[in-house]
């Protein structure tokens, strides 16, 4: 057990203390995955993670019609070097689900969302005296997000992926990095596609339940974009038909 806690310790920090060893520019959030059965069904999730916050809902509109919100915060703390960075992503989507008529439950959303990002590098104006050490900007996050599950009463386990596509505006502000402007290099770099595979287990009472999930986040456009590619998150779903 304890080798196991400290993998678990070991993933986390190397998934979410990035800002200390380069700017990042956007870092993934769990997935939304209210995994519906019928009509007239409202979930929450509350998940978290190291410096990593999040919120989620879902509503079943109709018996195949599901709408779905997302709220991510990011926030790292300072290091040595007083650098430190943080970020958010507020997302909806829409999309169709299968009914409690089929034994694998599946889905798939349309999503739009947009996103901020800050990095303060104080430690970048030794080197560069005239720059400020800051960069920030905003994107346009679109995309398709789907799943397949299996639901018992006290389990759930889903797989699930999201295809998304970043589009960043004009970024303000004057750091440098590896001798390059990084206001010049996310203007060359301003539409990003990228993958990102998820698997998700639940357990609990029948509609409250602990969460784990696990999540990529493979850039195809660029491998060696400055973006975090992994994380893992441990929240509380629930479920409640209001019928």
């Amino acid at each position: 057990m304890k080798i196991k806690i400290n993998y678990f310790k070991s993933l986390l920090i190397s998934s979410f203390i990035f800002i200390s060893c380069s700017p990042i520019y956007y870092s993934p959030n769990s997935q939304n995955i209210p995994l519906f059965t019928k009509e007239k069904e409202i979930t929450g999730t509350v998940a978290v993670s190291e410096n990593h916050f999040e919120a989620q809902t879902g509503y079943s509109a109709t018996k195949n019609i599901g709408l779905i919100a997302n709220f991510y915060n990011y926030n790292i703390k300072k290091d040595d070097q007083g650098d430190y960075g943080n970020g958010s992503i507020f997302e909806t989507g829409i999309g169709y689900y299968s009914n409690d008529s089929l034994k694998i439950l599946f889905g798939f959303y349309g999503l739009v969302g947009v996103g901020s990002f800050y990095n303060n590098f104080p430690s970048t104006k030794e080197v560069n005296p005239n720059s400020t050490g800051i960069l920030k900007g905003n994107f346009l996050r679109t995309g398709i997000q789907s799943y397949f599950g299996y639901k018992w009463k006290y389990a759930e386990a889903i797989l699930s992926t999201r295809i998304i596509n970043l589009n960043y505006g004009e970024a303000e502000g004057d750091l440098m990095w590896d001798n390059k402007n990084q206001k010049e290099y996310l203007g060359e770099e301003k539409s990003q596609f990228i993958f990102e595979p998820a698997i998700t287990v639940r357990a609990g009472i029948e509609n409250v339940k602990l969460q784990l999930q696990y999540f990529g986040s493979l850039n195809i456009s660029n491998k060696n974009f400055k973006q975090n590619e992994k994380g893992l998150t441990f929240g509380i779903h629930f479920i409640h038909n209001m019928n």
